[in-house]
């Protein structure tokens, strides 16, 4: 007798969401998933239907990073309460098993280039027009995650498409981020429930003394976190101030007679003007830096406000 032996079948992993609500996943029976490869297919549980979602978890120069053995756990929507109901995002919470109470003493999984929490932006669920995540974010309105009056200031809002793995989306100005000081250009986002706006760093950490001479340009190399903070002696200003050191901050211009600080964590950024040191800072109402820097400020200048005073923006 001639015995075929045919192809063993694997089950297909479960990557079924019904809700991004931690408290109702035994409710809608949400199990945990597994997201494996470079570009796993989730499928989006709407009241309708279900839609596939693609998932990349991390973006580098050759190319989609795969996701990490053991991915698996649950994706779900973390809202901060000390933030605007705008800085919502999507997050995925590694799980010891399958039972949703384990939930509460898992860990969210983090990007290996930066060590902060892989997370999708509000903003991005619901209007990047190439992201492909819309049916995760109209499951949250569908079941009441993103308020209907969040959901129509979202709409109004312009659609930019962002790279959000490269692009810093700030809601506040207590929001921190890395700063390259080796960059030429630094961009991030400002984004509030009354508009979308830019924020640009060029060529900040420079000495311009003497433009002919490349190593006296770039003297500085390394990451600092930093964020913006109000001036405490100029009106309507912000100031930038650096938090910690992530990757070393070193100077590559021998004998420099450091014209610009070498930053420290808890100092403010500092340049020499008309001879004197002092802190930089920018009036966030000066027309000549326009859509450069100011209407990005004033975002989040308002929106710190509002937060401050409990009131959504």
């Amino acid at each position: 007798m001639l015995h075929i032996s045919l192809p063993r079948k694997y089950p297909k992993a479960n990557r079924d969401v019904h809700t991004l609500d931690p408290k109702a996943y035994t409710i809608r029976r949400q199990k945990q998933i597994t997201l494996t490869g470079s570009n796993p297919t989730i499928h989006v549980h709407l009241a309708a239907d279900h839609q596939p979602v693609q998932l990349t978890y991390e973006l580098s120069a050759q190319g989609r990073i795969p996701w990490p053995n053991n991915s698996r756990g649950f994706l779900y929507y973390f809202s901060p309460p000390d933030r605007p109901r705008i800085a919502g995002e999507l997050r995925f919470r590694l799980t010891e098993s399958d039972d949703p109470s384990t939930f509460g003493s898992g860990k969210d999984i983090r990007v290996s280039s930066t060590n902060e929490p892989w997370r999708r932006p509000l903003y991005s669920l619901a209007q990047n027009p190439h992201a492909q995540t819309r049916p995760l974010y109209d499951q949250l309105v569908e079941q009441e995650l993103v308020p209907s009056a969040l959901a129509a200031a979202l709409d109004k809002l312009p659609k930019l498409s962002l790279m959000y793995t490269r692009c810093r989306i700030l809601h506040t100005l207590d929001d921190p981020f890395p700063l390259d000081l080796a960059a030429n250009w630094q961009s991030m986002v400002a984004i509030s429930e009354e508009g979308v706006g830019q924020i640009s760093l060029l060529k900040q950490f420079r000495d311009h003394r003497t433009m002919s001479a490349p190593l006296i340009v770039r003297y500085l190399v390394g990451v600092m976190l930093a964020r913006f903070e109000r001036s405490q002696s100029q009106p309507r200003s912000v100031v930038l101030r650096f938090l910690e050191e992530i990757n070393p901050v070193v100077c590559v211009v021998p004998k420099y007679d450091e014209y610009i600080d070498k930053p420290h964590a808890g100092g403010l950024y500092t340049k020499h003007y008309h001879g004197t040191r002092r802190p930089w800072y920018l009036d966030i109402d000066d027309p000549r830096k326009g859509k450069l820097m100011a209407e990005g400020l004033r975002l989040l200048w308002d929106s710190t406000e509002a937060t401050a005073t409990g009131v959504e923006c």
